[in-house]
């Protein structure tokens, strides 16, 4: 009685295996070992009133600090005195 299963699963295992036998394989991506270079914006995750003493170091940055820094001014206009809602 035990032969039945056992050649049921023996047989549900193989059929995926040959199967795959006459398909081509995958195309191989081949990678460079060679770092990316991937632009990090340093001042977004910063509170804004962190941003105050917040110095760039290169013109990227200083441009990356404007932008957040207009952020945070866009986020706060309400609460500035003659511009926010009335």
């Amino acid at each position: 009685m035990l032969a039945p299963p056992i050649f049921l699963l023996a047989v549900t295992l193989a059929a995926p295996l040959q199967a795959d036998q006459g398909r081509d394989e995958l195309p191989v991506e081949v990678w460079s070992p060679a770092p990316r270079a991937v632009p990090v914006d340093r001042f977004h995750d910063w509170p804004c009133d962190r941003l105050a003493g917040a110095k760039a170091r290169d013109e990227r940055e200083k441009a990356q600090l404007s932008a957040r820094k207009k952020a945070c001014l866009q986020r706060y206009q309400q609460f500035i005195p003659g511009t926010g809602l009335r």
